[in-house]
């Protein structure tokens, strides 16, 4: 299942630059503005146009405390109930959000709160091309600490996750085997043992 992923900027909390990053597969944005913001630069407009069609502007009519977050909010409802297979990504630093993402990861709903696009995985993930690439960022997560897989099976369907089921059987199965034979772990009694200090807790 692949998910689409929808990316909500608040725009009168954040202002990415790096709007280019946007332009991959399965990512829709909803840019939303303030009733005061009347002025879009020349270069969002441009990266925006790049995406054909993948972009929604939602602007506020009136000016309220806390308007386009209830904007923002709205939006999130009415996307997870209309898209079973999506995937919310709201990027603001306002914290007051945290607890409707909480909401909605109780409800099933994959979401999640961040201050900038680089801390979207999907957005990295999606611009790797190379075999290396892949199983970099995958070391990188093992590397990050937190729970591991402990068996091949767990581990290959993590790294399917990761890359939002878009790599085929066998191009996970590559990233595995380069990991073993790069040592990041070794395969004792049918379990995995990772080389890395501080591995951390394993999953099942």
């Amino acid at each position: 299942m692949i998910r689409t992923n929808y990316v909500m900027i608040d725009y009168e909390n954040v202002r990415p630059t790096d709007i280019e990053t946007l332009q991959v597969p399965n990512v829709k944005v909803l840019l939303f503005l303030g009733a005061n913001q009347t002025k879009l630069s020349v270069e969002l407009v441009t990266a925006f146009l790049a995406m054909k069609g993948t972009v929604q502007i939602v602007r506020c009519s009136k000016i309220g405390a806390n308007a386009l977050d209830f904007h923002i909010a709205f939006y999130c409802g009415e996307i997870a109930a209309q898209d079973k297979n999506a995937s919310l990504h709201i990027v603001s630093r306002d914290t007051g959000f945290d607890p409707l993402i909480e909401h909605l990861r109780l409800r099933k709903v994959p979401a999640q709160r961040v201050a900038s696009l680089q801390q979207i995985a999907h957005l990295k993930t999606a611009r790797t091309n190379s075999q290396a690439e892949r199983v970099d960022l995958v070391l990188d997560r093992i590397q990050g600490g937190g729970p591991k897989p402990r068996s091949l099976k767990t581990l290959a369907n993590a790294v399917s996750s990761m890359f939002q089921k878009s790599l085929d059987e066998q191009e996970v199965e590559a990233i595995v085997k380069e990991l073993q034979k790069r040592e990041v772990f070794t395969v004792e009694n049918g379990k995995l043992v990772y080389a890395i200090e501080g591995a951390g807790a394993a999953t099942a």
